[in-house]
């Protein structure tokens, strides 16, 4: 099996916690899938998913990883999409000073690449600490996940190409 994964992340910071959207998009070049499984962080719980071709889900947790089992209402063998909104609790101060942002990887996938989005409300200043694998975009041109619009304004984006990518933010409160 070949397939092709796009990610479009938006991670909205506030006061009463974390929210964090991701549509997946997947494309079949060469065989079916019945599943997907894709990567969620550690501390987060997942709200909703959705997906015309979602037929169930569950969180698989292993000593590494955690994520996302998605059984799919049929053997896939063109293009499928899936969006999963997750929550974590608010992060500490300490937490904020080295704050990660979550990239999801797509199990299997030959190509998977993406984008990610930070809002935050205007109590917040944000500002990129540790890159890795990613190049830092303009929000306006990043894409954002399926559904409502998060909460708070965009304040940073990034794009990345490869895995593993990672990116963490130093919080400050404004006030």
């Amino acid at each position: 099996v070949v397939l092709h994964s796009s990610v479009a992340s938006a991670m909205a910071l506030q006061d009463s916690g974390i929210t964090l959207r991701t549509t997946t998009s997947v494309t079949v070049r060469q065989g079916e899938i019945s599943e997907l499984d894709v990567t969620i962080p550690e501390g987060y719980t997942v709200q909703s998913v959705t997906g015309d071709d979602i037929a169930g889900w569950e969180v698989q947790n292993t000593d590494n990883s955690r994520s996302v089992r998605f059984q799919l209402r049929r053997a896939v063998n063109d293009a499928t999409k899936v969006t999963m909104q997750l929550y974590a609790t608010a992060p500490t101060m300490e937490q904020m000073a080295s704050l990660s942002v979550p990239i999801s990887i797509v199990k299997g996938a030959s190509r998977d690449l993406g984008s990610v989005i930070l809002r935050a409300g205007s109590q917040f200043q944000v500002r990129s600490d540790a890159l890795s694998a990613v190049t830092q975009v303009n929000p306006t041109e990043a894409t954002n996940p399926d559904g409502d619009e998060l909460p708070g304004r965009p304040m940073l984006a990034w794009r990345y190409t490869r895995h593993p990518a990672s990116i963490t933010v130093k919080v400050t409160p404004t006030a």
